[in-house]
């Protein structure tokens, strides 16, 4: 306990204090001291309510910022999610229209193939002579599109015996929907299979 005169530190047992050399008689020291232990005990519990509350606002901030990021988590997961779905929606619409432009012929000429790389373009071979092929090996063909083209082009790998001999391309342009065009692939080399590799209306 302190000294009520000077705050200096005495026991119940002195008769002076030590510090101020002031006299203690007459004092009631037990009475000094329960109200100093009082005081201490108050402060004492005045610092652990402080720490609890400090302790509880730090876990209180730890608990909503993880919440916080539980939702974000949780939100990203959701437009993740609607964007999946969307992208497949898409997808299913798109092979739809494809799988419509695959099975409409209302526009295919008789004796005309659609081309597997685009169910807009057809075509049927035609002579040597009708090409008017320049070299020495040509497959002519005649084309329509189903809609109009400002430029039709064509492009294919050229094989004999499964081995790739070359390529060709041809194009045209301003092509009308359905109107029917001379096109020639040629090489100046033999070849028994044509492997399209574009057909393309731009």
């Amino acid at each position: 306990m302190k000294c009520p005169f000077c705050d200096g530190k005495i026991k119940v047992d002195y008769l002076n204090c030590l510090e101020c050399g002031r006299s203690l008689a007459g004092l009631d020291l037990l009475d000094l001291k329960s109200k100093a232990d009082a005081s201490r005990k108050k402060l004492i519990t005045a610092s652990a309510i402080v720490l609890i509350l400090i302790l509880g606002i730090s876990v209180a901030k730890v608990t909503l910022d993880k919440r916080h990021q539980a939702e974000i988590r949780q939100e990203l997961a959701r437009e993740a999610a609607a964007e999946l779905k969307l992208a497949a929606e898409n997808a299913r619409l798109e092979e739809e229209r494809l799988a419509k432009e695959r099975a409409d012929y209302s526009w295919v000429p008789k004796g005309y193939s659609k081309f597997s790389l685009n169910a807009n373009v057809a075509y049927k071979g035609i002579s040597y002579e009708s090409a008017d092929c320049y070299q020495d090996w040509c497959f002519g063909m005649m084309v329509v599109s189903k809609d109009y083209c400002r430029t039709l082009k064509i492009e294919a790998n050229l094989l004999n015996n499964g081995v790739l001999v070359g390529d060709a391309s041809d194009y045209k342009t301003n092509v009308s929907a359905r109107q029917k065009v001379v096109m020639k692939l040629g090489s100046g080399r033999d070849w028994d299979e044509t492997q399209w590799t574009e057909v393309d209306c731009t």
